[in-house]
């Protein structure tokens, strides 16, 4: 079962002073250990809390001095500063684009909303417009039947009026053949006829006239009552004409006042979309600046990040080289103190100068210190410390870190391979009395396959806290000593004893 352990305190890398881990970034910007750079580049790093006394016994205060830098670092800070104010405009237009395009689909929103409106009430129109034309088509069907109607009452009272017409017509026929046989009669013998037939005749006389008189009457009741039928029909017919005639105007009105209104609509309706149209154009160049802004935004960021890349490789480069320089200096000076002769005893002692400056480049770059080469013997392993001093990996910020390295010589092929070397690297105190010093030792084992392959190096670490702590710094130098105890022909001669240990103090 894995146990997970949780640190609830640490301490500051600076000034050890124990601390929440909640506290330590608020607490790293206040610490007054923590070292800074003079404002005045006098190259100095001093501590926080004595910056101030600094600041005023400064040799460069009184200078106009300005940060040292060189060609190639001018001309970076100017791109960078070009790509920045680019971004800048950029992101202003972006954001300009954004907001006319937002009042565009605003305006886009309200416009959308009227024309939903004019829909709705456009066919609210319609429907009435449908329910008048259905009533105006109804209200023909009734008058059409109606008229109908009257058409068939008119026929009747015709066919009746040519019935009595014909029934008038067949009376007059028999009153006139009854005459013309009384006067056939009285023309044979008139005063027999007359005296025979005047009773009947008499009779039959008064009952025609009676008959006529009945005829007479019921005629000119029925043509009155025609006539007043007639009339009546014909009221009836002015009626329904003036009814259908303001039932038309009303519907002719009403129509007019819709078309005007639907023209009105189709006038507004053919400004919106023109208004539609242009805002659809707007969006469209909206959109299309807008990706284009996008992608020249994306190439800008894409070129800063490989301008910032190769600016931190020119960097990485220009660092090394200076390291690279200053390795050369130091190891001409060395030759030339020690007068070109070969250190072949196994034996280095190097002295790093500079050491609160190299300490700060060191938490810039993981660039490595590298010694001076030495040899374990007379034409043997070419050997050299490579030193970190702000520590790498999970050791950065609060130890140093030391290794042994078989570099590449001019006698690898006379020599046995695989190698392995077993050495002390020692840190030397610096007291005021010698006799006071404590070193710092640490055993180191340090291999190689052969003269091709890269080497396999055993690091040994060594707390700032514990540098910082006695007088292992003096003079802003530190020494480091690196003695080679034992060199072994291959892997399995070496047993892994630990009788070999120093009689220093071993931390």
């Amino acid at each position: 079962m894995d146990t997970k352990i949780t640190f609830q305190k640490t301490s500051c890398y600076f000034c050890s002073e124990w601390l929440d881990d909640k506290t330590v970034k608020d607490h790293l910007l206040t610490c007054g250990q923590v070292l800074e750079k003079c404002p005045y580049n006098c190259l100095s790093y001093i501590q926080r809390k004595n910056m101030d006394k600094h600041v005023k016994n400064c040799v460069k205060r009184d200078e106009k001095s300005v940060p040292i830098s060189n060609g190639s670092d001018d001309f970076q800070n100017e791109r960078l500063m070009a790509i920045e104010e680019n971004l800048t405009f950029l992101r202003k237009s972006l954001n300009e684009e954004i907001r006319m395009r937002h009042d565009m689909i605003v305006e886009l929103g309200h416009l959308k909303k009227r024309n939903q409106i004019t829909d709705e009430w456009t066919s609210k129109v319609s429907e009435v417009l449908n329910l008048l034309q259905k009533r105006i088509e109804e209200e023909k069907e009734c008058r059409q039947l109606e008229i109908k109607d009257f058409h068939g009452v008119i026929d009747n009272l015709l066919k009746q009026f040519q019935e009595i017409k014909g029934f008038r017509k067949d009376i007059s026929r028999t009153l006139g053949s009854i005459e013309t046989k009384i006067v056939s009669k009285t023309n044979i013998d008139p005063n027999a006829a007359y005296d025979d037939d005047v009773p009947e005749w008499k009779t039959t006389c008064k009952r025609l006239e009676n008959e006529l008189e009945r005829l007479r009457f019921q005629s000119s009741d029925d043509i009155n009552d025609c006539v007043k039928y007639i009339s009546a029909i014909n009221d009836k017919m002015n009626q329904i004409e003036m009814q259908q005639q303001n039932q038309h105007n009303i519907t002719d009105d009403g129509l007019m006042h819709s078309l005007s209104r639907l023209d009105n609509f189709e006038t507004e309706l053919t400004t919106t979309s023109g208004l539609l149209s242009n805002v659809n154009d707007r969006t469209v160049k909206t959109d299309y600046n807008v990706k284009q802004v996008l992608n020249t935004v994306n190439e800008i960021e894409d070129k800063s990040d490989k301008v910032i890349k190769q600016v931190e490789i020119y960097k990485e480069l220009v660092y090394e080289t200076k390291q690279s320089l200053a390795d050369l200096k130091e190891h001409l000076r060395v030759q030339r103190q020690f007068n070109m002769i070969t250190n072949i005893r196994g034996h280095l002692i190097w002295r790093i100068n500079h050491y609160t400056r190299k300490l700060n480049e060191a938490k810039e770059s993981e660039v490595p210190l590298k010694s001076p080469l030495f040899s374990n013997k007379h034409y043997g392993y070419s050997l050299r410390l490579d030193v970190h001093l702000n520590g790498i990996g999970t050791w950065k910020n609060r130890n140093m870190i030391a290794c042994l390295t078989v570099v590449n010589g001019d006698y690898d092929t006379l020599l046995p391979w695989p190698c392995k070397l077993k050495a002390d690297i020692i840190l030397r105190d610096q007291p005021e009395n010698i006799n006071d010093a404590t070193d710092i030792t640490k055993l180191v084992i340090t291999k190689k396959r052969n003269d091709k392959l890269e080497y396999q190096n055993q690091f040994i670490h060594i707390p700032h806290q514990v540098i910082n702590s006695g007088t292992y710094i003096r003079n802003d130098s530190i020494v480091l000593e690196v003695k080679i105890l034992k060199t072994y022909d291959s892997y399995d001669s070496y047993n892994g004893s630990k009788s070999d240990t120093p009689t220093t103090q071993i931390i």
